[in-house]
């Protein structure tokens, strides 16, 4: 290459890296993914519905590659999310605008554990955790006798 075209090659990868840096300084987000509001803890009698919700944020140029999946106790879940839900049709897996839910229909004692919502774009992911616990019949059973006794040593007959 002459000597008269280096400074051109020089100007241009300059330009360049002067480019992407504003690009990425654009962003609000550090990096292309982040979870705004984490997982929360949910507790459910057995035969209930519990709901975990992931707020997630990208860049707005990184919105059509956001991969969302979510995880029990370490497994992936199988989501087909063409129709939305696991071949079992318990889980329900829906998504709208930022907003990704994870919706277990009719628990089970088995669905307690460790759920985990992992947002990825590119190599870039972020993952919130939180656990769900599922009692069963006989718990919620002692939990009231509970309170029907200390209802009746106050003397009071409250049923709420």
């Amino acid at each position: 290459m002459s000597h008269c075209f280096k400074p051109f090659v020089a100007f241009v990868s300059f330009r360049l890296c002067l480019t992407v840096s504003k690009l990425l300084s654009h962003s609000s987000v550090s990096g292309y993914v982040h979870i705004e509001d984490l997982l929360q803890n949910v507790e459910v009698l057995e035969g209930e519905r519990a709901k975990f919700v992931c707020k997630i944020k990208t860049h707005p140029l990184d919105e059509k590659r956001l991969k969302v999946q979510w995880k029990h106790n370490g497994e992936f879940l199988d989501l087909d999310l063409t129709r939305s839900e696991s071949a079992s049709g318990r889980h329900v897996y829906k998504a709208e605008r930022n907003r990704h839910a994870l919706i277990i229909k009719n628990t089970r004692l088995k669905d307690s554990g460790v759920y985990t919502c992992m947002a990825s774009v590119g190599l870039d992911t972020d993952m919130s955790t939180a656990h769900l616990l599922v009692k069963g019949e006989r718990s919620a059973h002692c939990v009231s006798k509970v309170f029907v006794s200390w209802s009746k040593v106050t003397n009071t007959f409250d049923m709420q």
